[in-house]
């Protein structure tokens, strides 16, 4: 088995994680089974695929991947494989530690994440079940009145903003425009003047620093709507990894049940980004007193490490106490009900593709449009022809002496997105041919990568320097001596922050980014860019995250057949948190 494992592995089927692990069970258990070995690779894989276990009745009978010369390995029948993994010695089929767990649904994990789901339930149930905040209704409704008139936020968000301060966990939902982030902070503004919170004592967070960013942005816009003082605004908004206390290249957190967090309420935005790991070592540092809110889209992509939490726990918002936590905002304030791009994201969460199509083709409106294209030279002629002026636009600006606010404004009004980072149709290709599409041109002049106007994205976590994998720089001038070059960030705190080129963490130059890296985002204008072929990357929820990036114009790139097979792929990822939060709670 071990040799087709292998194979696999070199065909790109298989991890070497995955690899490893299978040479790691067969060194524990000289003689065990080729089925066990074969389980093993697929239960690590599945944790690097993102998911929490994979299930054997899915598996069973099925090729699963492709051995030495092509042979097909096919997986047991379900009655075998659990036979030869219960006599194992790696598989516990109850609470035991063991390399593996074998659950009585047929669900199998690495027990780290069967630990890690159990945790997260247990914490859940805690604050979930937990009483309600006394609040007196009449100074409730005084507040209230204060606070909301009827033009700032609808029904629905002022019930959502009544639970957030009325529960000690709550989650609101709902998909693009709908208000999450302006319900939040009409929580936050209520409970400050029902119960006299200090701004110190309230933790703004996001799983990016650009999220964040917005987070803090958001809330200081409402304040300002609601005529509050600037002194009730919370300090700051941060990373989840600086809010936890993480490590740079760890999962080890300073706060945890032991050290707990030093805040009476803590909201996370873009939650449906939060892995289980976080998600769990979140709900441990709380406070037992704290409030916890939670924010995101759970039709959204779901974490890049393992798990999809929020979408697990909404999708179980009918269970006791869950329905008392979670609220569902389904009024779109950015799109309206006729909306061309409100319909077509409608559609693909759906899997629609005939809707889908109906809302690119409608003759009323003209905020979606689609450009075949196939070829490389395709995407080169399109760039130039539709994106160059943009791109040269910002890097004019920086070379005119612009200010930094001036520049990314530019930058925000498009924004290129792809699934693949590498390979073809991909950010790398993408942001290569618009490089040299600007050098052709003559505005700029790479000396060791560096330029005035280059555009950067960090993609390493540096704690010191307070930059996050996502945030976004751009390179400008020094102002003292213009040979000397210097990059730009936005901060949430000082409004801009400079640093030196030699002094950044991992990073790359950034024309395009991938899906993944735009959440939390919002664009003018949209470009999406999709593969020459089609891919498993390129899934329904990935497809849906690229449109709702965009506020008033998208342009999708490719075929049609790319795209209707995007619409229609459900591929959702296998986890036992919904069951186990069914049993739990």
């Amino acid at each position: 088995m071990l040799e087709h494992l292998k194979a696999a592995c070199r065909a790109g089927q298989l991890s070497d994680i995955a690899l490893h692990f299978a040479n790691f069970i067969d060194r524990l258990e000289p003689n065990a089974d080729d089925d066990v070995l074969l389980a093993a690779a697929l239960a690590s894989q599945s944790a690097v695929s993102g998911e929490t276990c994979i299930d054997l009745k899915e598996l069973a009978g099925n090729t699963v991947l492709q051995g030495i010369n092509d042979l097909e390995i096919c997986a047991p029948t379900l009655a075998a494989w659990r036979t030869v993994l219960a006599r194992s010695p790696s598989v516990s089929t109850n609470a035991e530690a063991s390399l593996l767990v074998l659950e009585d649904d047929d669900q199998l994990y690495l027990y780290s994440y069967r630990d890690w789901e159990e945790r997260l339930v247990a914490a859940i149930k805690m604050h979930a079940t937990g009483p309600d905040f006394e609040i007196e209704q009449e100074q409730l409704d005084r507040e209230l009145c204060n606070l909301f008139p009827h033009e700032f936020v609808s029904p629905e968000q002022e019930r959502a903003a009544i639970l957030s301060v009325k529960r000690r966990f709550s989650v609101i939902t709902g998909g693009p425009g709908t208000g999450k982030t302006t319900t939040a902070a009409s929580a936050l503004a209520l409970l400050q003047r029902l119960q006299a919170i200090e701004p110190h004592q309230i933790a703004l967070s996001a799983p990016t620093g650009k999220a964040a960013a917005r987070l803090r942005e958001v809330v200081s816009d409402v304040y300002a709507k609601l005529g509050l003082p600037s002194d009730f605004l919370p300090a700051d908004s941060i990373t989840m990894h600086r809010l936890l206390g993480r490590r740079s290249g760890s999962i080890l957190s300073r706060h945890h049940s032991g050290n707990p967090l030093p805040y009476a309420i803590v909201v996370v935005d873009e939650a449906s980004m939060v892995d289980l790991v976080m998600m769990t070592q979140l709900f441990e540092a709380l406070p037992e007193t704290s409030r916890l809110i939670l924010l995101g889209d759970k039709d959204q992509l779901a974490s890049v490490e393992v798990g999809t939490v929020l979408g697990d726990i909404c999708e179980v918002v009918n269970t006791e106490p869950l329905a008392q936590s979670v609220a569902v905002l389904k009024t779109s304030w950015r799109f309206r009900a006729d909306s061309q791009l409100g319909c077509f994201a409608a559609a693909i969460i759906r899997g629609d593709s005939e809707q889908a199509y109906q809302a690119i083709n409608s003759a009323s409106q003209s905020s979606i449009s689609s450009l075949a294209m196939s070829k490389d030279i395709d995407l080169a002629e399109s760039l130039r022809n539709r994106c160059l002026s943009d791109y040269a636009k910002s890097v004019e600006l920086v070379l005119e002496g612009a200010s930094p606010e001036t520049v990314f404004n530019e930058m925000s009004k498009m924004q290129v997105l792809a699934a693949h980072r590498t390979g073809s149709h991909s950010v790398e290709e993408i942001t290569e041919l618009v490089e040299t599409q600007l050098f052709t041109r003559g505005l700029i002049y790479p000396s060791d990568g560096w330029y005035p106007g280059r555009r950067i994205l960090i993609t390493e976590n540096d704690y010191n320097l307070d930059l996050f994998n996502g945030d976004i720089g751009v390179t400008f001038p020094d102002d003292n001596d213009p040979d000397v070059l210097k990059v730009v960030f936005p901060s949430s705190q000082t409004g801009w922050r400079v640093i030196s080129p030699g002094r950044l963490p991992r990073h790359e130059t950034v024309y395009a980014m991938t899906v993944h890296k735009s959440q939390g985002s919002e664009y003018d204008q949209v470009i999406m860019v999709l593969p020459q072929t089609i891919s498993p990357i390129l899934t329904r929820s990935l497809l849906y995250t690229a449109v709702t990036r965009a506020i008033s114009k998208l342009e999708i790139w490719g075929s049609d057949e790319i795209l209707r097979t995007a619409i229609e792929m459900d591929q959702k990822r296998v986890s036992g948190l919904q069951q186990r939060l069914l049993r739990g709670l």
